[in-house]
Order: C-alpha cells, then sequence, then structure tokens
C-alpha cells in the first residue's frame, strides 16, 4: 500500500520585531539556514512571536495571526499524543480569540482555522476541515517544533536551564515525539486500532 501524500503542509513564521508592524515573517526553514542573518531581528531575548502557517501547494490558506511562538507550539505538539488515539483536541491562540480545531478522520487530519474562544460552536470558521494524512501533520508538528528548539538552543545555549517556556516546549516534544513512532510503528506493523 502506498502512503498517500497530501498538498498541504504546516509550518511557523516568526515575526521579525513587533508582530503588530510591517515587519518581515520569516519561514521557520528560512530562520533556521539564515541564523545568522535574521538572529539581530528576532527578538530572542523577550518573547518571540510568530504564527502557524497552513499552506496548500505554495498558497496560504489562512492569514497569520500573530501569537507567542514557543507557548503556541508547545499547545500544537501536546496535542499529538490525543489525536493519534483518535481525539478531537483544540489549540487556543493566548492573545487573540482565535484557534485551530485538530479532528482526526481515519487515516486523516481534519484542520479547521476559527475566530471565538469554543472550536464546537465559533463566531466564524476561516478555515474549515482542510484535510491532510495524519502521518504527515505529526511529523510536520514535530520538525516544527524541532527548528524552533535549534533556534532557541541558537540564541542562547543556557536558555532551558532558566526558562520554563522552552523547558516546556522540549518535555512535550519529546512525550509527542514518542507518540508519533510509537503510532507510526504500529501502522508499520499493521497493530493500529488494536491497543
Amino acid at each position: 500500500m502506498v502512503a498517500k501524500k497530501s498538498n498541504l503542509s504546516l509550518d511557523f513564521v516568526v515575526f521579525a520585531g513587533e508582530p503588530d508592524s510591517a515587519d518581515a515573517q520569516i519561514k521557520s526553514q528560512e530562520a533556521v539556514a539564515q541564523f545568522d542573518r535574521v538572529k539581530e531581528r528576532i527578538p530572542f531575548d523577550d518573547v518571540v512571536y510568530g504564527a502557524l502557517l497552513l499552506e496548500r501547494g505554495g498558497k496560504v490558506l489562512v492569514e497569520p495571526t500573530a501569537d507567542p511562538l514557543v507557548a503556541l507550539l508547545t499547545k500544537t505538539v501536546r496535542c499529538l499524543p490525543y489525536i493519534l488515539d483518535g481525539e478531537p483536541e483544540t489549540v487556543l491562540l493566548s492573545e487573540s480569540e482565535h484557534g485551530f480545531l485538530l479532528e482526526p478522520a481515519n487515516d486523516d487530519i481534519q484542520i479547521s482555522f476559527f475566530r471565538g474562544s469554543d472550536a464546537f460552536d465559533p463566531d466564524e470558521y476561516l478555515l474549515e476541515k482542510a484535510a491532510m494524512p495524519l502521518m504527515d501533520f505529526c511529523e510536520q508538528v514535530v520538525g516544527m517544533c524541532d527548528r524552533m528548539v535549534d533556534l532557541l538552543k541558537r540564541s542562547d545555549p543556557k536558555r532551558f536551564e532558566a526558562d520554563d517556556l522552552s523547558k516546556g516546549l522540549t518535555e512535550m516534544l519529546a512525550t509527542g515525539r514518542a507518540a508519533f513512532k510509537r503510532s507510526r510503528l504500529e501502522k508499520e506493523r499493521g497493530l493500529a486500532g488494536r491497543r
């Protein structure tokens, strides 16, 4: 059986400077690859703002909404064990009335982005049920978090000793990665659904 691929992709952007200004949004892979060039523009000594970026075929599906990035990525990776067990999860943004609803549907995940504080009764869906393979989603979430940890370590190698948010990201990343790895192995061995 050939695994299906989606042209839907999930990444994050880092806001250079203040999130409300017209400063550039830097995609995570560029921020990692060009760290020495961009590090002065990203406020690593303060709260780093960014947004989840959902694209289909290179086209942005939802306007990026700025939020404290470490907390947003921590909330997202924290969901992996639950969605892999078939439970819907919500990732609410900290500084605005927006959020993501993540609904497993067989081997896919349906991603919705909404305005409001209740995913099941939102004020408005800004994106509704964009589907991608669940394993692709998990792999992309783990990859995003790995890139954020890399950026944080490169900005200050001692950050994880003192910053609880950064420590929380690494702890949730380890939990999410373990759940993803276990689920992927179960699928490869044909054990999915036999727990």
